[in-house]
């Protein structure tokens, strides 16, 4: 057989098919995902519209916008925004100071998904005539080497960042220090790296989809669709709610336009700690401050749990209460996975419910963990005699165990419905 050729079985008969260098196909994969990107996160922060780090700006051509376009492009995969230097205090002696943001996810991720999809299209082209795993590395490696490079340049893109990009917390404002701030490397390396990783391979399986070595599909494609597809319905409604819940008459008078507007935006956060916190996860926010020797002061912290309940200090006073009906969200989590174990067998996993369900549950999980990950908001700020850090975040408890026993049952559950269902019509399953 040639270099670069892969032998196919089409009927009863072999033919071969010409292939590109896997070589090629990553490079080529994370140069149109990286300019694709960078592209489009310079077109709309030049008028101002995906502007996340100085919100409702609009920048002059230059190199100022070039700078602010890359770390936009940062920051809305998720990445620390880290900065040093110095700058004036309230007396106007010049202070030392450090800082790290995480901005929350917002619809703007919306860039790197379609930019690493165009991607992982164009390298799933180049491989498209050899199997599917063949086809689809090369394009999770072009992925990965799309974070390397934005990490590699992210030192590039150094600008200040604007107290309105961050939302407050009981009325506690995050407001970043007065000094240039640039995306950590490391940080960038791994966010973008997730996102290039999954939305290549995305990318990749659509260019390879239908063709010769590719005409059944993988099982853990099947049941990885069936769960995105389910779960992303689900946040959909949620956001739909959300949107209903801030137009209506009562609340028209307590919240601003602007308000409004911020929380369209972070959605995706939104949507996905709701998520999470109905699979069992605890939502943690919290205000800590420490001034010279003086030991940790905590005005303000929160725990919220949908099942165990809300606990919350404030300045100095604690409460906890209880969320009622919180079992509607356990049913909700389990009806998903019911019909995300049918669409799975629909869709091609037909090798037994159980096994069916364990890949649901487990993907699921990985789901959550993304999520988990991608939906907490931070800033620390240290100067010379003072610190101050304000957080987001979802912790892993126990619960998140129960969610995953719970997917599997019902999983296990609506993928043995659906094959009962074409044993009693005795016409087999339908034709992929």
């Amino acid at each position: 057989m040639r270099e670069g050729s892969a032998v196919v079985k089409v009927g009863d008969h072999y033919e071969s098919s010409r292939t590109g260098s896997p070589v090629l196909s990553a490079f080529w994969g994370a140069i149109v995902a990286l300019v694709l990107a960078y592209g489009l996160s310079y077109f709309l922060t030049r008028f101002g519209v995906a502007n996340i780090t100085s919100p409702g700006s609009t920048p002059d051509h230059g190199p100022a916008t070039l700078a602010r376009a890359g770390m936009n492009l940062c920051a809305v995969q998720h990445t620390v925004l880290s900065a040093s230097g110095t700058m004036r205090d309230a007396l106007g002696s010049s202070v030392k100071v450090q800082a790290g943001i995480l901005l929350p996810l917002t619809l703007w991720a919306i860039i790197p998904v379609i930019a690493l999809i165009v991607g992982g299209y164009a390298a799933g082209k180049i491989r498209a005539g050899s199997n599917r795993w063949l086809a689809i590395l090369p394009a999770v490696i072009g992925g990965i080497l799309y974070a390397g490079i934005l990490a590699l340049v992210s030192g590039l893109f150094k600008c200040h960042i604007d107290p309105t990009s961050l939302p407050s917390i009981k009325a506690w404002e995050f407001n970043p220090p007065d000094v240039a701030f640039k995306p950590a490397a490391a940080s960038v390396f791994s966010s973008a790296a997730l996102f290039g990783a999954v939305f290549s391979a995305i990318g990749a399986h659509i260019a390879v989809r239908g063709t010769s070595a590719t005409r059944y599909p993988s099982k853990w494609w099947a049941c990885g669709k069936s769960v995105v597809v389910v779960v992303l319905v689900m946040q959909l409604l949620m956001a739909g709610a959300v949107e209903v819940w801030l137009m209506s008459d009562v609340r028209s008078d307590k919240v601003a336009g602007s308000v409004e507007t911020h929380m369209v935006k972070m959605m995706p956060t939104i949507t996905g700690v709701a998520y999470t916190v109905m699979n069992g996860s605890t939502l943690s926010a919290g205000i800590e401050s420490k001034m010279g020797s003086a030991g940790v002061n905590k005005p303000f912290t929160a725990n919220a749990n949908l099942y165990t309940g809300v606990k919350k200090t404030d300045r100095g006073t604690t409460t906890q209460t209880t969320i009622p009906h919180a079992w509607v969200g356990a049913l909700i989590v389990c009806l998903g996975a019911l019909i995300s174990g049918a669409l799975a067998v629909r869709w091609g996993s037909r090798d037994g419910s159980v096994p069916t369900g364990a890949r649901i549950a487990f993907i699921h999980t990985v789901y959550l963990t993304a999520l988990i990950y991608l939906c907490s908001i931070s800033l620390r700020v240290s100067e010379s005699l003072a610190s101050t850090h304000i957080s987001v975040s979802m912790d892993i408890g126990w619960l998140l165990a129960a969610s995953f026993l719970g997917v599997f049952i019902s999983a296990f559950i609506g993928a043995f419905i659906m094959h009962r269902l074409y044993v009693i019509r005795r016409g087999g399953f339908p034709a992929l």
